[in-house]
């Protein structure tokens, strides 16, 4: 707590409260108040946590420190081998730790994997087409999808605003894949034999992280990936695939701004099998913003959603203590 006291300025701590989170200034008038900081402009009267900070960029459309903090959550509890094979299910496992580690306030109103019904004219025995995603999953464009990230408006962060996030991954792996196009091959080349160099591994995959850390956004969008199939490897530019996720992700917010999806199932919209949102009618309806974040090599970027879906209806409100009574 800061104490102006006698003409000093002094530091101490206040029992049950982290001095690094919250700063209070107690003086014995406005007149001091002003004295103080007029004096001492460097101290602010409330330092905001970082996850505030983070949070608070991210719902006004700079989700950079928000990424900068998932990934170092990733390059420091990762393995060398796990990155080079990093998978999209584990990057989503990175998104819910970073969201479950907030207090209650914050942790109920993110939801992974919010099932949509996004096309009622598909039939269950059709599939939509699929978006490239080398991970298996529902591509938007079926009969059902699901949204990866769904962070409902947080009221003290930024009231009115949800946000709708779609997670891919490039790994080092999928990039040295689409060069060999053979699964042997490229391991082979990559990961060395009896004859290489011990740190052969190590060195190749360097150079590929090191080329995509240096690369452009318009580089990045030229370069290719594999992916396995059933008939074998193909190979996709990453460009293609961030305007195949910006097609799954207009289906997905096309869905949540048309409310709850009627048990007729001639509507699209959230499925009424989701009970951890509850969706009402509004004359302030909260904005849906669209956001694809890709992990490429040892790197995110993110691509907002262009154009944004417009809500004209609905709010959306996450189920107390959703979390404690689920079940699935």
């Amino acid at each position: 707590m800061l104490l102006f006291h006698t003409g000093e300025l002094k530091m101490t701590n206040w029992p049950g409260i982290d001095p690094d989170t919250v700063w209070e200034l107690k003086v014995a008038s406005n007149f001091a108040e002003y004295a103080l900081f007029s004096s001492f402009t460097a101290i602010r009267f409330y330092k905001e946590p970082s996850r505030d900070m983070e949070l608070r960029a991210l719902y006004e459309r700079n989700p950079r420190p928000m990424l900068d903090e998932i990934l170092r959550r990733i390059l420091s509890n990762k393995t060398f081998q796990d990155l080079y094979r990093f998978t999209e299910l584990a990057f989503q496992t990175v998104f819910d730790g970073y969201f479950c580690d907030l207090d209650g306030r914050n942790e109920d109103c993110y939801l992974a994997q919010l099932g949509l019904l996004t096309n009622p004219s598909v039939t269950d025995q059709q599939t939509g087409r699929r978006s490239g995603a080398i991970t298996q999953g529902p591509s938007g464009l079926g009969r059902f999808g699901y949204a990866d990230v769904f962070i409902a408006a947080l009221q003290r962060i930024h009231p009115g605003r949800t946000l709708v996030i779609e997670l891919k991954v490039v790994s080092v792996w999928n990039l040295f894949l689409a060069i060999y196009e053979d699964e042997n091959l490229c391991r082979t080349k990559v990961e060395g034999g009896p004859r290489d160099p011990p740190n052969t591994f190590r060195k190749n995959v360097m150079e590929m992280v090191e080329k995509v850390d240096n690369a452009t956004i318009q580089q990045l969008r030229a370069t290719s990936y594999g992916y396995k199939t059933a008939r074998g490897v193909n190979t996709q530019t990453i460009g293609a695939m961030l305007d195949d996720a910006a097609i799954q992700l207009n289906s997905y917010t096309s869905a949540v701004v048309n409310g709850k999806a009627d048990n007729g199932t001639n509507k699209k919209g959230i499925t009424s099998a989701e009970r951890r949102i509850v969706v009402r009618n509004s004359d302030s309806p909260d904005e849906v913003l669209g956001l694809i974040v890709c992990f490429i090599g040892h790197r995110i970027i993110a691509v907002p959603l262009e154009p944004q879906v417009q809500n004209k209806q609905y709010t959306y409100d996450v189920v107390p203590r959703w979390r404690k009574n689920w079940k699935g």
